[in-house]
Protein backbone atom coordinates (compact mmCIF):
# COMPACT_ATOMS: atom_id res chain seq x y z
CA UNK A 1 0.00 0.00 0.00
CA UNK A 2 1.32 3.40 -0.89
CA UNK A 3 2.17 5.89 1.88
CA UNK A 4 -0.21 8.52 0.52
CA UNK A 5 -3.39 6.39 0.61
CA UNK A 6 -4.09 6.63 4.36
CA UNK A 7 -3.73 10.44 4.55
CA UNK A 8 -5.98 10.84 1.50
CA UNK A 9 -8.65 8.61 3.09
CA UNK A 10 -8.46 10.57 6.37
CA UNK A 11 -8.74 13.91 4.55
CA UNK A 12 -11.69 12.55 2.54
CA UNK A 13 -13.56 11.43 5.67
CA UNK A 14 -12.89 14.77 7.40
CA UNK A 15 -14.07 16.69 4.32
CA UNK A 16 -17.29 14.63 4.18
CA UNK A 17 -17.94 15.28 7.89
CA UNK A 18 -17.44 19.05 7.62
CA UNK A 19 -19.42 19.35 4.39
CA UNK A 20 -22.37 17.59 6.05
CA UNK A 21 -22.15 20.06 8.99
CA UNK A 22 -22.08 22.99 6.56
CA UNK A 23 -25.15 21.58 4.83
CA UNK A 24 -26.93 21.45 8.20
CA UNK A 25 -25.75 24.97 9.06
CA UNK A 26 -27.15 26.33 5.80
CA UNK A 27 -30.54 24.68 6.29
CA UNK A 28 -31.25 24.41 10.04
CA UNK A 29 -34.24 26.54 11.02
CA UNK A 30 -35.53 27.42 14.50
CA UNK A 31 -39.09 28.76 14.85
CA UNK A 32 -40.99 30.03 17.89
CA UNK A 33 -43.97 27.68 18.20
CA UNK A 34 -45.58 28.94 21.40
CA UNK A 35 -45.46 30.63 24.78
CA UNK A 36 -47.55 29.49 27.72
CA UNK A 37 -47.84 31.13 31.13
CA UNK A 38 -47.37 28.80 34.10
CA UNK A 39 -46.23 28.94 37.72
CA UNK A 40 -47.88 31.16 40.32
CA UNK A 41 -48.68 34.86 40.57
CA UNK A 42 -45.65 35.44 42.78
CA UNK A 43 -43.35 33.17 40.75
CA UNK A 44 -44.55 33.23 37.14
CA UNK A 45 -42.88 31.18 34.43
CA UNK A 46 -43.07 31.04 30.66
CA UNK A 47 -42.97 27.70 28.89
CA UNK A 48 -41.34 28.33 25.53
CA UNK A 49 -41.78 25.95 22.62
CA UNK A 50 -39.43 25.96 19.61
CA UNK A 51 -39.70 24.00 16.40
CA UNK A 52 -36.27 22.94 15.12
CA UNK A 53 -36.37 21.92 11.48
CA UNK A 54 -33.75 19.59 10.04
CA UNK A 55 -34.25 19.17 6.26
CA UNK A 56 -31.05 17.13 5.84
CA UNK A 57 -30.87 13.34 5.64
CA UNK A 58 -28.87 12.95 8.87
CA UNK A 59 -29.95 13.34 12.48
CA UNK A 60 -28.38 16.05 14.63
CA UNK A 61 -28.19 16.67 18.38
CA UNK A 62 -29.20 19.87 20.15
CA UNK A 63 -26.73 20.47 23.00
CA UNK A 64 -27.91 23.82 24.33
CA UNK A 65 -30.05 26.90 23.78
CA UNK A 66 -29.20 30.24 25.38
CA UNK A 67 -30.53 33.75 24.87
CA UNK A 68 -33.06 36.38 25.90
CA UNK A 69 -36.82 36.68 25.57
CA UNK A 70 -38.45 40.04 24.89
CA UNK A 71 -42.14 40.87 25.19
CA UNK A 72 -43.27 43.97 23.32
CA UNK A 73 -39.70 45.26 23.21
CA UNK A 74 -38.84 44.66 26.89
CA UNK A 75 -36.39 41.97 27.96
CA UNK A 76 -38.31 39.72 30.34
CA UNK A 77 -36.04 36.71 30.80
CA UNK A 78 -32.64 35.22 30.21
CA UNK A 79 -32.90 31.65 28.99
CA UNK A 80 -30.46 28.77 29.16
CA UNK A 81 -31.12 25.10 28.60
CA UNK A 82 -28.51 22.38 28.37
CA UNK A 83 -30.89 19.48 27.75
CA UNK A 84 -29.78 17.39 24.80
CA UNK A 85 -32.27 16.29 22.20
CA UNK A 86 -31.98 14.57 18.84
CA UNK A 87 -33.44 16.28 15.77
CA UNK A 88 -34.67 13.59 13.41
CA UNK A 89 -33.66 13.85 9.75
CA UNK A 90 -36.18 15.55 7.46
CA UNK A 91 -38.45 16.44 10.39
CA UNK A 92 -39.30 19.20 12.83
CA UNK A 93 -38.55 18.43 16.46
CA UNK A 94 -40.12 20.37 19.33
CA UNK A 95 -37.67 21.73 21.92
CA UNK A 96 -39.30 23.08 25.09
CA UNK A 97 -37.74 25.14 27.88
CA UNK A 98 -38.97 27.12 30.88
CA UNK A 99 -38.02 30.76 31.45
CA UNK A 100 -38.37 32.60 34.74
CA UNK A 101 -39.17 36.27 34.05
CA UNK A 102 -37.46 39.06 35.93
CA UNK A 103 -37.35 42.82 36.23
CA UNK A 104 -39.75 45.66 36.69
CA UNK A 105 -42.89 45.59 34.63
CA UNK A 106 -43.24 41.83 34.50
CA UNK A 107 -46.65 41.93 36.17
CA UNK A 108 -47.82 44.44 33.55
CA UNK A 109 -46.54 42.12 30.81
CA UNK A 110 -48.33 39.15 32.41
CA UNK A 111 -51.53 41.20 32.75
CA UNK A 112 -51.29 42.10 29.04
CA UNK A 113 -50.65 38.42 28.26
CA UNK A 114 -53.82 37.38 30.10
CA UNK A 115 -56.08 40.15 28.75
CA UNK A 116 -58.13 39.14 25.74
CA UNK A 117 -57.53 41.10 22.57
CA UNK A 118 -54.06 42.38 23.43
CA UNK A 119 -51.31 41.02 21.20
CA UNK A 120 -47.88 40.48 22.68
CA UNK A 121 -44.92 40.09 20.38
CA UNK A 122 -42.40 37.67 21.92
CA UNK A 123 -38.89 37.70 20.44
CA UNK A 124 -36.16 35.20 21.22
CA UNK A 125 -32.57 36.13 20.39
CA UNK A 126 -29.69 33.82 21.19
CA UNK A 127 -27.86 30.76 19.95
CA UNK A 128 -28.40 27.02 19.72
CA UNK A 129 -25.55 24.53 19.81
CA UNK A 130 -26.20 21.64 17.44
CA UNK A 131 -23.57 18.93 16.99
CA UNK A 132 -20.96 21.20 18.58
CA UNK A 133 -21.62 24.16 16.27
CA UNK A 134 -23.32 27.37 17.47
CA UNK A 135 -26.16 28.67 15.29
CA UNK A 136 -27.64 32.15 15.78
CA UNK A 137 -31.36 32.15 16.58
CA UNK A 138 -33.65 35.13 16.11
CA UNK A 139 -37.33 34.25 16.01
CA UNK A 140 -40.62 35.74 17.14
CA UNK A 141 -44.27 34.94 17.71
CA UNK A 142 -47.26 37.23 18.25
CA UNK A 143 -49.94 36.03 20.65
Amino acid sequence: MKNWVLPVVIVGIAAFYFLSKKKLADRLKVLFRGVKLSGSVLKPKFNLKFGVQNPTGASAKINSLVGQVEANGKIIADVSSFNTQVIAPKKESIYEITAEPYGAGIFKTIREFIKAGNKINFVFTGSMNVDGIDYPVNTNIAL
